[in-house]
């Protein structure tokens, strides 16, 4: 059975938030820019937040889904009413200006709004532009809405209704894609109520809502196979603001390369009616991202250390975030979603409604750091206004970014979701999993050790045609012993088809599992409801330098990443397996199969001192020779599986460690 928080939770609480969270937002949306009553908005702003997550935890699971997502929409639509009165950015007086001058048949990327060939056609908002000396620097698409609202009213109201209006219509693709995963309605507020997407977009009206709902709608398309639509959708977001064009990459693989050219085709459909511009098209943009810099943290890091080469720096540190990002995650929703944070910590300014752009994510994968962020940066500005030291103030930077990056360590590290989409059934016993060929000097001392575990009620013993006397010796000790096709994941697979345990415990013939670690699996999965498996950290049988190493390597691979190997004694829930498609029949990789699938579900947990391990493999092969091996073959899977590229059983990585003839 799986149950979400709110399930456990009781309803009567949950009355009262809606109507103080209306008020907190309200009263945010009288109080106008932060720095009119910044001590107020601050702490009204902050309470917003916890009000949110109050109706979050309490949010009534019970009711008819309908009545869930009617009370959610209705909810959205309040809040952004309220406000509708509040004071704009001064970026939509520049949105104004340049469809209106668009509309008068200048081309914004080419005439700067003090250019004299502009001065007879000034109105009312051209005086609250800043930096009038640059051109344009929004991309083609949103030049055109800007075209679209300036021709039907030049005028405040009816540009906030039209980035209204895609705020709207994002929530409800959010909705759907919520929906496709499985995932409670109630997520949907965590984006739909958040008090910064209210604040700075249906308040101060910036675009960002456009690029949002284009990256959605993409990612919508893409998990309904729809590859083509769904990269032109994501063109259409690079269109409206540069950032989206960094999820094209994690979206790719060999079945839709081709469809690419949809991505590419809508940037060139949105490029035409400015092709005259030329690189005019990004002057503008490179001073916005290379010389302003504002509310930056690693960026600001690199420049303290290295100077104007910092911003190389940042960008070399934003390259190796996602080529391991497209390395070990390959979810394409969550690859995206890490892909566009690692870019918001490396730029020059990150401006709070930049933070937007993260916002959907965190209804899918929400996280303390990054909820953490959006509710600092409001009280950060006001500090700045406060001490009047607006563009720099270490201190500030660091009491805004000191505990988000503390957040961020500790979730990766302890793998702890903020708001778990799952919360399992207690588990009672384990069933052992042993897949065996030709292990008849180890099959003992591992049974044996089994035998031991009072968690363990089960131990089955799975042969692919061994000749050495490992069947005979495992049923002399009272295993049952079954028969499978040669290779690792079909012998598993195998084995956990009659098993009955709560828990499948995945253990190598070369192994011995420690005194009382089935239990302490048992305690870790109870104690723990929202994990679905994990393994132990193991260490080698004997002592030397090497073996010490490659020890701490491989645990914190699987402390850090998720990714264990099946020496580690992997375990799982017998629930996980519906979620995962059933264990991974593969002849070899089925290791790290397993832990790719389960940690896309949900979290997995790490048992300390769980298993030693024999050194035979290193000590044939050599430390070096081995570990390239082992390396080289990750490397390949991944990004082979990142690809599509894989063969069904994995047989050609079978045959490259072990050799065709076994």
């Amino acid at each position: 059975m799986i149950r979400t928080a709110a399930d456990r939770r009781p309803h009567w609480a949950f009355y009262l938030c809606p109507a103080g969270f209306l008020s907190s937002v309200f009263l945010i949306s009288t109080l106008g820019r932060v720095e009119h009553h910044p001590l107020l908005y601050s702490f009204s702003y902050v309470s917003s937040f916890a009000l949110l997550f109050a109706m979050f935890q309490t949010f009534p699971a019970h009711w008819p889904e309908k009545h869930q997502w009617l009370f959610l929409g209705a909810m959205a639509l309040s809040a952004r009413l309220a406000f509708f009165a509040y004071p704009a950015s001064s970026d939509v007086s520049r949105y104004i200006w340049e469809g209106y001058i668009l509309n008068k048949g200048f081309n914004p990327y080419l005439f700067p709004p003090d250019s004299p060939a502009l001065r007879p056609y000034v109105i009312d908002v051209w005086h609250q532009i800043s930096h009038k000396d640059q051109t344009a620097c929004y991309p083609p698409l949103a030049m055109l809405f800007f075209r679209l609202a300036a021709a039907v009213s030049p005028t405040v109201p009816c540009f906030k209704a039209l980035v209204v209006t895609f705020d709207l219509a994002a929530i409800w693709i959010l909705a759907l894609l919520l929906r496709s995963c499985k995932s409670p309605p109630g997520r949907l507020m965590l984006y739909a109520l958040n008090p910064l997407v209210l604040v700075f977009v249906a308040g101060e009206g910036h675009l960002d809502a456009i690029q949002v709902f284009f990256i959605l709608l993409g990612l919508l398309l893409f998990t309904k196979n729809r590859d083509g639509p769904a990269f032109f959708s994501l063109g259409c977001a690079v269109m409206s603001k540069y950032f989206a064009a960094l999820i094209a990459p994690f979206l790719l693989n060999a079945r839709n390369w081709k469809k690419i050219f949809y991505l590419i085709g809508a940037m060139a459909i949105f490029y035409l009616p400015f092709g005259k511009t030329g690189s005019g098209l990004f002057s503008s943009l490179l001073f916005f991202g290379t010389v302003n810099a504002y509310n930056d943290s690693i960026t600001l890091l690199f420049r303290v250390i290295w100077g104007p080469y910092g911003v190389f720096a940042g960008m070399a540190f934003l390259a190796f975030c996602l080529a391991v990002i497209f390395v070990l995650v390959h979810n394409p929703m969550r690859s995206s979603y890490l892909a566009l944070a690692s870019l918001l910590l490396v730029l020059q300014t990150l401006n709070p409604w930049y933070l937007v752009l993260i916002a959907p994510f965190l209804a899918l994968f929400p996280s303390r750091a990054w909820f953490f962020l959006q509710i600092a940066v409001v009280p950060a500005l006001y500090l700045q206004y406060h001490t009047a030291t607006f563009y720099r103030s270490y201190w500030i930077t660091a009491l805004e970014y000191l505990p988000f990056f503390a957040l961020l360590l500790w979730d990766t590290y302890h793998k702890k979701n903020l708001f778990p989409a799952h919360r399992f059934a207690p588990v009672g016993d384990i069933t052992a999993i042993v897949p065996v060929l030709n292990e008849a000097e180890k099959i003992g001392a591992c049974v044996d050790a089994l035998q031991k575990e009072e968690a363990v009620s089960e131990i089955i013993v799975v042969d692919a045609g061994s000749t050495d006397g490992t069947r005979q010796t495992a049923e002399g000790m009272g295993a049952e012993v079954l028969n499978a096709p040669q290779g690792r994941g079909l012998q598993i697979k195998a084995g956990i088809e009659p098993s009955r345990g709560d828990v499948i415990l995945i253990v190598h013939a070369d192994c011995v599992l420690k005194r009382n670690a089935a239990g302490r699996i048992l305690s870790k999965l109870n104690s723990r409801p929202e994990c679905i498996g994990g393994a132990c950290e193991m260490n080698y049988i004997g002592d030397s330098v090497a073996s010490r190493l490659l020890e701490r390597l491989n645990n914190s691979r699987s402390r850090w990443t998720g990714i264990s190997f099946g020496d580690q004694a992997q375990f799982f829930r017998r629930e996980a397996l519906p979620l995962i498609g059933g264990y991974p029949a593969l002849m070899l990789m089925e290791d790290v199969e397993l832990s790719m699938r389960l940690k896309e579900v949900a979290p997995l947990c790490l048992v300390s001192d769980g298993v030693s391990v024999s050194k035979r493999r290193w000590e044939k092969t050599g430390f070096w020779a081995n570990g390239f091996r082992v390396v080289h073959l990750c490397f390949n899977y991944f990004i082979r599986r990142r690809l599509l590229l894989l063969d069904p059983t994995a047989r050609s990585f079978y045959e490259r460690y072990y050799g065709k003839r076994r």
